[in-house]
């Protein structure tokens, strides 16, 4: 399944599959009796364009066709199950320097998104919040001081972002800002087996 609509944004994360073989590997699962397809897709990656989130409409929409194309024959007509998630910067990643995107402007895509897939027959979109991405991102970012705000989260049965405050942590400090090449990181600490001048290489190239 696709995870995201537009070749450019797939030469950039180094996905090497085009938009044409997606689509002609969608005709080869339909032609082979599967009727209904989950697609994966995120929003909010780095150096994303409004035109590469109307690149993941298309793409649905020409996948949508060639289920058509199909189904016509056998009378039998199945359904897009768009997922669509807000990026998260993980650690051991080219990407774990860079901020997170902003949460508005991430809704504001999955809102088009929304609109966009409602529009099309056969297509059940699940667009994820941003406020999911950011839970998610403070999660995966954070250091150990954000054990503290789990314990609260749980023990007083409160919101997770409102816990994080409570705890005396900023999501900001985690989330939304750029960190130097020397910093640093929480996850350090573990040997994934890839060197971290790798990953900056990755991040410049």
């Amino acid at each position: 399944a696709p995870e995201c609509g537009s070749d450019r944004m797939r030469r950039l994360l180094n996905k090497r599959f085009t938009n044409e073989e997606h689509l002609d590997q969608a005709s080869w699962i339909f032609e082979n009796g599967i009727q209904n397809l989950k697609l994966y897709y995120k929003v909010g990656l780095p150096f994303e364009e409004h035109a590469d989130v109307e690149a993941i409409v298309e793409l649905t929409e020409g996948i949508r066709e060639r289920m058509l194309k199909v189904a016509r024959g056998r009378g039998r007509i199945g359904r897009l199950n768009p997922s669509i998630n807000p990026f998260v910067p993980k650690p051991g990643t080219p990407y774990q320097w860079l901020p997170m995107s902003d949460p508005k402007e991430t809704d504001r895509k999955l809102q088009y998104l929304r609109k966009a897939f409602g529009r099309m027959p056969n297509v059940n979109a699940i667009c994820k919040s941003a406020r999911t991405g950011v839970a998610q991102s403070i999660l995966a970012l954070a250091d150990r001081r954000v054990a503290d705000a789990l314990e609260i989260a749980v023990g007083r049965r409160m919101d997770f972002k409102r816990a994080v405050r409570e705890a005396g942590l900023d999501p900001s400090f985690y989330l939304f800002r750029e960190r130097a090449r020397d910093e640093v990181l929480p996850w350090d600490v573990v040997d994934n087996g890839v060197a971290r001048d790798y990953f900056w290489k990755e991040l410049e190239r």
